[in-house]
């Protein structure tokens, strides 16, 4: 009986020791451009001068049945054996910054697969995380177009339109004359061109 009342004690006080570090993210939700680099934070609370030694920070991306672990600090030190493969030489933590009680994680060459939930994880004589949001956009960029005539087989002269780009997410394409007239089922050739 002494043992489960010494254990509700603890317990109950462990939540509001908790409750006195609290992570705080800079924003919620990020945005970053395919290629470009990113850079999510978030604090801590810390007093006076900071003791690395006892600081431990894991940024990890939630995926469906699994996390990726995107970056490790632990005891102050970097711990990159774990990190997953898809990070590996992007992510990185901007150390000059753990003096301000912030923890601000760098992705360079941001890929789609980059978007979703991340979390930072931060014990500092307590421990709590937050969550935020990437999302990635790969805007399009110039439209190319050509055009030229062709002989087909019947000797008959014709004229090939193409316009091409890159981008995400995959735009419709569709083909109209001068007047307005849909011309889309008279596309021949791959319909995402």
């Amino acid at each position: 009986m002494e043992k489960a009342l010494c254990l509700y004690i603890f317990l109950s006080r462990w939540h509001f020791l908790n409750a006195l570090f609290t992570v705080e993210v800079f924003q919620s939700l990020y945005t970053a451009e395919h290629g470009g680099n990113v850079t999510m934070g978030c604090k801590f609370p810390m007093e006076d001068q900071l003791k690395l030694e006892l600081l431990s920070i894991i940024w990890e991306k939630k995926e469906l049945e699994l996390t990726k672990e995107v970056y490790q600090l632990r005891d102050g030190k970097e711990d990159l054996k774990i990190q997953h493969s898809n990070f590996q030489g992007r992510a990185t933590l901007l150390k000059e910054r753990l003096n301000l009680g912030q923890s601000v994680l760098q992705i360079a060459n941001v890929k789609r697969t980059d978007a979703g939930i991340y979390r930072c994880l931060i014990s500092y004589g307590a421990a709590d995380y937050k969550l935020v949001t990437l999302e990635v956009k790969a805007p399009y960029r110039e439209i190319t177009k050509s055009s030229r005539t062709v002989q087909t087989m019947a000797g008959h002269q014709e004229w090939e339109l193409t316009c091409q780009s890159e981008g995400y997410p995959e735009a419709e394409v569709f083909w109209q004359s001068e007047y307005g007239q849909d011309l889309s089922d008279q596309q021949m050739g791959d319909s995402s061109s």
